[in-house]
C-alpha cells in the first residue's frame, strides 16, 4: 500500500493506441487520479491528472498545463516531452501527489477542494 494509505492498481487499455490509468481503490467506487497515452510521432505523453494545472506547471518535460473541462474528474491535462532528463522522476511524483490529492477529494464529496483548485488554476493563468 502507498504511503497515501490508499490501494492503486495500473490499467493498460487497448483502445486506438492504448492508454496507462492509475485508480485508486479502496473507496466507495474507484477512481483514476492519473490517465495517460503516448504520441509516437512527437515523443509526447498526453497526460490527465488529479492536480491542479498550476502544480502541474514548471516540472521537467511538462508543457501547456491547463485545467480539464469542469465535466472532466481529472482536474489538469498536459504533455510531457519523454526526450528530457528527468521528466520520469517529475511525472512519478505528479502521479504521487494526484494520488494524495484523491485523500483530500474523498474526505470533500460536494467538491470544495476542486473548485478551490480551479480557482487557483484561473489566478495562475492571468
Amino acid at each position: 500500500m502507498p504511503a497515501s494509505g490508499y490501494l492503486c492498481q495500473g490499467a493498460y487499455t487497448h483502445t486506438n493506441d492504448g492508454d496507462l490509468r492509475i485508480r485508486v481503490l479502496g473507496i466507495a467506487r474507484p477512481r483514476n487520479v492519473f490517465t495517460c497515452f503516448f504520441q509516437p510521432r512527437v515523443q509526447r505523453l498526453h497526460c490527465r491528472a488529479m492536480m491542479a494545472a498550476a502544480d502541474v506547471a514548471g516540472r521537467a518535460g511538462v508543457e501547456g498545463a491547463k485545467p480539464c473541462k469542469a465535466s472532466e474528474p481529472l482536474w489538469s491535462e498536459f504533455k510531457v516531452d519523454a526526450t528530457v532528463t528527468g521528466s520520469a522522476a517529475d511525472l512519478a511524483d505528479i502521479v504521487r501527489t494526484a494520488i494524495s490529492n484523491m485523500r483530500e477529494n474523498a474526505a470533500d464529496p460536494r467538491g470544495a477542494i476542486r473548485t478551490r483548485r480551479a480557482r487557483a488554476d484561473k489566478a495562475a493563468a492571468r
